[in-house]
Formats: C-alpha cells, sequence, structure tokens
C-alpha cells in the first residue's frame, strides 16, 4: 500500500511540472525570448534630440517665434559672435503658407541683412521640413542668405525657399529622398551637392534660380516637369544614370548651355524640353545605340546658335515646331532609312533648313518631305 502512495505521489509532481513548463504566462516567443516578467523586450525609446550648446545660449523655440524675439536673438548672436543668425529650437508643430511663415516674418526686420538661419536643434514632423516654411508669394524674403538644415530630413517640402531672393547656400541633408515643388525658385543659389540616396525631384525645383552646375545623382528615379527652367547661369548638367525621359520644359531658357549630351539611355525628349536655349550651339546624342524615338513639340524651338544637329536612327516621331525658329538650322541628318513620323505642319517653321543629309539608298523616301512640316521644296536631300 505505502508503495502504491508513493508512486502517486510521484506522478502527480510530474504532471504539476509539465503543467508549469506549458502555462501561457511561461510561454516563449521570437525563438525563445521571454515575453512576460521584466524582460524588456518592448521597442526601446528613441535617444532624446540633443541641443547644442549654442542652441541653449541663443536659441528660441520655433514655434512661438516673432519678429521681435528673432531681432532680439539676432543682436544677441551679432553682439557675440559679429554676425547675424538664429537658432531655432524644439519640436515642431507649426504649419505655414505663402502669406504667413518663417520667411516672412523674417523679412519684416528691415535694419538687419545677411541672415544665417539654423534648423538643427529643431524636431521636425515626420523628417520634413514643411511647405512654405521660409518661401512665400511676392512678399517673400530679401535677408536670409544661409540655410542649415538637420541631416535627418528626409523631405524638402514644396516651396520651403520659395522667392527668398538672396538665399544663395543650403546644405542638402546626407538622408534626403525627396525635393519638393518649386523649392529653390528664385534664389541665388549657385552650386548644391545633391546626396546620394536622393530619389524625388519635383516640379520647378530649380526654376529661375541661378545655379551653373549640377549633377543629379543616379539614385533619382524621378524628375519633375520644368527643373531648370529659365536657369539662365546653368552651364552644365549631369542626368542619372539609365534615366529615361527629359521632362517638359526641363531646361527651357537655359540660355548659358553650349554644348549639350544626351545619353544613351533617354528615350523620350518631351515638349520644350529644351525650348529657347539660346547659347546652344551643338546637342550630341551619346552612345552607339540611342535608344530615343520622340522629339516633343517645341523641343528645340527657339535654339538660335543651332546651325546642324543629327537625328539618331531609333527616332519614330517628331511632333509639331520641334524645330520652330532656328535661325541658323540650315542642315539636318537623319540616320534612319525610313523618316520618322512628322506629327505636325510646322516642325520647321521659320528655319531656313537647305540641307537634309539621309543614309544611302533613302532619298527617295525623304523627298516626300518636300513642302510640308514647313519644309521647302528647294532643301537638298544628300545621300551619305
Amino acid at each position: 500500500m505505502k508503495r502504491i502512495i508513493f508512486i502517486v505521489l510521484i506522478a502527480s509532481l510530474l504532471l504539476s511540472c509539465k503543467s508549469q513548463s506549458t502555462s501561457p504566462d511561461n510561454n516563449t516567443s521570437d525563438g525563445g525570448a521571454s515575453s512576460g516578467g521584466d524582460n524588456n523586450t518592448e521597442t526601446p525609446e528613441p535617444p532624446p534630440f540633443i541641443i547644442s550648446e549654442e542652441a541653449k545660449k541663443y536659441g528660441i523655440d520655433i514655434n512661438t517665434a516673432t519678429s521681435e524675439t528673432i531681432k532680439t536673438a539676432l543682436n544677441k548672436y551679432y553682439n557675440d559672435k559679429t554676425e547675424y543668425k538664429i537658432i531655432f529650437t524644439n519640436t515642431s508643430t507649426r504649419s505655414y503658407d505663402k502669406y504667413t511663415n518663417l520667411g516672412t516674418i523674417i523679412n519684416e526686420i528691415k535694419d538687419i541683412n545677411n541672415i544665417t538661419v539654423s534648423f538643427e536643434n529643431v524636431q521636425f514632423q515626420n523628417n520634413k521640413l514643411p511647405d512654405y516654411i521660409l518661401g512665400g508669394d511676392s512678399s517673400a524674403n530679401r535677408n536670409i542668405t544661409k540655410v542649415i538644415l538637420p541631416d535627418y530630413i528626409t523631405i524638402i517640402g514644396q516651396k520651403v525657399f520659395f522667392n527668398c531672393y538672396v538665399l544663395a547656400e543650403v546644405n542638402m541633408p546626407k538622408k534626403l529622398q525627396e525635393i519638393g515643388i518649386s523649392v529653390f525658385y528664385n534664389t541665388k543659389v549657385k552650386n548644391i551637392d545633391l546626396p546620394d540616396g536622393l530619389k524625388i525631384i519635383n516640379d520647378r525645383a530649380f526654376k529661375i534660380s541661378i545655379i551653373e552646375n549640377i549633377d543629379i545623382p543616379d539614385s533619382v528615379t524621378s524628375i519633375g516637369e520644368a527643373i531648370f527652367d529659365s536657369c539662365k547661369q546653368l552651364q552644365t548638367f549631369k542626368l542619372p544614370k539609365n534615366f529615361n525621359v527629359i521632362p517638359k520644359s526641363a531646361f527651357a531658357s537655359c540660355s548659358a548651355l553650349k554644348t549639350i549630351t544626351i545619353q544613351e539611355s533617354i528615350t523620350s525628349i518631351e515638349d520644350s524640353a529644351f525650348y529657347a536655349c539660346t547659347g546652344a550651339e551643338n546637342f550630341v546624342f551619346e552612345g552607339e545605340n540611342p535608344k530615343l524615338t520622340t522629339i516633343g513639340d517645341s523641343a528645340f524651338g527657339w535654339c538660335s546658335k543651332l546651325a546642324t544637329i543629327t537625328i539618331p536612327a531609333s527616332v519614330k516621331t517628331i511632333k509639331d515646331l520641334a524645330f520652330y525658329t532656328c535661325p541658323l538650322l540650315t542642315s539636318i541628318t537623319f540616320l534612319s532609312e525610313t523618316p520618322p513620323s512628322m506629327n505636325g505642319s510646322r516642325i520647321f517653321e521659320s528655319t531656313p533648313l537647305k540641307t537634309i543629309n539621309v543614309p544611302k539608298g533613302s532619298k527617295d523616301a525623304y523627298e516626300a518631305l518636300k513642302g510640308k512640316h514647313s519644309i521647302s521644296k528647294d532643301v537638298v536631300i544628300n545621300e551619305i
């Protein structure tokens, strides 16, 4: 009897241990790490935003700033450093528009110029520099010359420096992925270093700026319309490797461009892409096998110094006014044995085309273009 009781007790203990080991309160997850008790499996809080010593002394709250508090801070900084710098601090919670923003507030300070604005000590929601934060309408800023941005910014919102007429220097955050609409519109920015990792540049991003040279990194996958429209100081540019489309009005009125290289991967030059590039003397289609298929409406219109151009064999369509008013363009070479589709009656209007060079055996096909698309009946077709 004693032996039976002893065996029953042992069995009860074993069952109890097994029950405890499989209790829901002791389940494990993520490969055996315990989720209960004091095991600290919750996502840790991000480290606190570190305010610089300079900001502690000279900074002002970005959310409550007025022209009076900004002016006081500027004078305090100048008295110690002999330059004007405003350092904003705190977590930004405000939104702005083209009439009410920090740029217009600072512009109210009429007796202080050459101002540097620092956002390095500000936390912006969603890592985005807010729309219109410094940019506005015709009454926008005239005394900010430099802006310092924190490296964590991934998006520069639309029109953030719009019509900041004397702004000449802005650093690009290392983690930047997107530049918004009309960000540098009508600024004095000459040079800018776009970071690797940038993906999107939106419409009119640099329009009417005085940028001189720019390399767009290969990480960029989207470029908006008119991004360099009327950048009259632009001398050189590099598009991303394997980029396919030169957008509408992208380089319109860029009068300082002389030799323009179209990379091999480009498939379409959209409407007015190089319209009124009055300094352009030569367009070079790069590579042995250009992919270009379409030349858009007014793409090369008003290129007043263009004397000759060679159209790759890959081009299938040329739209209306493509070479409108090119007063020196007297010779054009087509490399395709079959003429491209000419979509419009005014493709060469006001252009004194005298000679068309074509591949051997294709003269008759091109003779059929005479008297059409503003091509004179007197133009000479030469086989090459």
